[in-house]
């Protein structure tokens, strides 16, 4: 046994492990554990609830993502208590979510729809005439908001402080008044990494503008590439239909821990097919002219001493 290992029992298997919470060791060790906050490069919330486990010293049930174990624990993680009390989180999830996964740009790659289907019941209990109703917000020209679709997990948040530091995002109000949302004004994120809530939204509450209804993640194919817009060479998946670029996401490499793309990695493709400088234009007395590229690169001096100017 490792000198700073443990001996603990999960469902009656004896396992040597590091010292670490009960979550690190169901991942390290390919044990199947809900979750919706919980996220290993983000700091620990504990608010979804989903990983709840039970303890033979303890009454309560406890929490796999904030529970750090020790030498002699004993766990349960599929016990009929457990299992009932997941469904009962999951449902409680769905009392007010919107239910729109047809149309939701992340269907298909959401955590909700797979964990729903895991551990989830296969009907609910609670059948309210009028859903809690957040109003969609505009806070980005990234970010797509669909904030009746948000459970709270609070990862947007903890990214923005404590990864960027920026603090764009913050959770506001307390109970069934709680959402998203921001303190500061101008309402509007500024934050070269923003796109990667997109990637850390479970549920489909955070959506990309760029690629909004264009795509489904069984259409397209995975290529592996790397990031030539800094000296980071960062490894990312390039998503493409036919000879077309989708989508642009990270991807992970031997070298790199946390690996975050700028907002100008993952969305540069825009400018490839449907936003491309195909003509350039001069500026003289206010107006745009067209010009070939042999002109603008040949008389560019003459074209400024004639007043000409190029746009910004």
């Amino acid at each position: 046994m490792a000198e700073d290992a443990v001996l603990i029992s999960v469902d009656e298997f004896v396992m040597d492990v590091p010292s670490l919470t009960l979550m690190q060791i169901a991942a390290k060790y390919g044990i199947q554990m809900p979750r919706f906050c919980y996220h290993e490069r983000l700091n620990i919330a504990g608010n979804c609830r989903i990983c709840l486990v039970e303890e033979e010293a303890e009454d309560k049930m406890l929490l796999a993502c904030s529970t750090v174990v020790e030498e002699g624990d004993i766990f349960f993680i599929t016990t009929e208590k457990i299992l009932s009390a997941r469904e009962a989180v999951i449902e409680y999830l769905l009392i007010n979510h919107p239910l729109d996964c047809p149309i939701c740009d992340q269907g298909g790659e959401r955590d909700l729809q797979d964990q729903s289907l895991i551990f989830g019941a296969d009907r609910g209990r609670f059948y309210e005439v009028n859903k809690r109703a957040v109003e969609n917000k505009d806070y980005s020209s990234f970010i797509k908001f669909f904030l009746n679709r948000c459970i709270h997990c609070s990862r947007c948040v903890r990214f923005f402080s404590d990864i960027t530091g920026t603090n764009s995002l913050f959770l506001i109000g307390r109970g069934y008044f709680s959402e998203i949302g921001l303190y500061t004004s101008p309402n509007y994120i500024v934050d070269i990494f923003s796109g990667s809530v997109i990637d850390l939204c479970p549920v489909g509450a955070l959506t990309s503008k760029v690629t909004a209804y264009t795509l489904r993640l069984w259409e397209v194919m995975d290529i592996k590439d790397f990031d030539i817009f800094d000296c980071l060479c960062s490894p990312i998946r390039v998503e493409m239909r036919g000879s077309s670029i989708m989508r642009i996401l990270p991807s992970s490499g031997a070298y790199f821990v946390e690996n975050w793309i700028s907002d100008k990695v993952r969305f540069n493709f825009d400018g490839y097919l449907k936003q491309r400088l195909i003509w350039p234009f001069v500026v003289y007395k206010g107006r745009l002219f067209y010009r070939s590229w042999v002109c603008c690169i040949f008389y560019y001096k003459k074209y400024l001493s004639e007043g000409w100017r190029f746009p910004t």
